[in-house]
């Protein structure tokens, strides 16, 4: 079956709505991803969003923009393709709501003026862009509309590799189309989880009995390995740092 962005961000809101509300995980709730999570936040806390107005493409639940509404940015906006993930963002932001803008998109335009937004940023978001068209659109957009800083955190390799809804690119594939739009890459950060996320990996494959859908219960067998192994693989990621995986990009507009 194709990938299509909208109906499946959609069924994953609807998983992820199964869980509770204030749960932040856009995909699968497991220790891994938890600890993924965590890594992230150590660099996305760095950012400077005070007094800047902010964009988040592809918000999801609305964790990051929580993150960022903490830091005291001067305008904060949250943007997705699917409404139940807005819905489901409304729901987990609702305390802070009246300093949060949630805005449906058709997943290739932004609804925002030229340079509107100081910083934008996506999480884990351009590699679920499996076409690419579609892809330079957006990252179009996103140049058009920021006029001082990008970032991008998303999962990079030495070489263009595609699964069923996701398609890793090396980082030189997002620097060519931001130059081509006005945006100088400045900043590389690998937040290395390389060896949690092989041994996750291999736990879930080798105790799942069925194919499972993103964001759908796992197993608890799987939840308990997963844990018992992280604080081996938290080590090995720390002391062997890969250049591939989650990967901070922080582009500037050009001079």
């Amino acid at each position: 079956m194709k990938y299509s962005p909208r109906p499946y961000w959609t069924e994953v809101a609807e998983r992820i709505q199964a869980r509770g509300l204030r749960n932040f995980l856009a995909g699968d709730d497991t220790p891994f991803y938890r600890y993924q999570r965590s890594r992230f936040l150590e660099e996305f806390r760095k950012i400077n969003f005070r007094d800047k107005s902010v964009l988040e493409v592809g918000c999801g639940p609305g964790g990051n923009l929580e993150v960022i509404h903490s830091a005291n940015p001067k305008r904060l906006v949250g943007c997705d393709i699917s409404q139940k993930m807005i819905d489901l963002a409304t729901q987990n932001l609702k305390s802070i709501l009246p300093d949060v803008e949630l805005i449906l998109t058709d997943g290739v335009t932004l609804p925002f003026e030229d340079e509107s937004m100081d910083i934008a940023c996506t999480v884990t978001v351009l590699h679920h862009n499996t076409d690419e068209e579609m892809l330079v659109r957006l990252m179009r957009e996103i140049c058009r509309v920021t006029r001082e800083k990008v970032f991008l955190f998303e999962s990079t390799s030495n070489k263009i590799k595609a699964g069923e809804s996701t398609i890793t690119r090396p980082i030189g594939h997002y620097q060519t189309i931001m130059g081509e739009y006005g945006f100088k890459l400045t900043e590389v950060k690998y937040i290395s989880v390389f060896f949690s996320r092989l041994t996750s990996a291999v736990i879930t494959r080798l105790m799942s009995l069925r194919k499972r859908k993103e964001g759908e219960p796992i197993p608890s067998m799987v939840i308990a390995c997963q844990r018992a192994c992280l604080p081996l693989t938290r080590l090995l990621d720390r002391c062997f740092t890969g250049q591939r995986g989650l990967t901070k990009m922080l582009f500037e507009q050009k001079a």
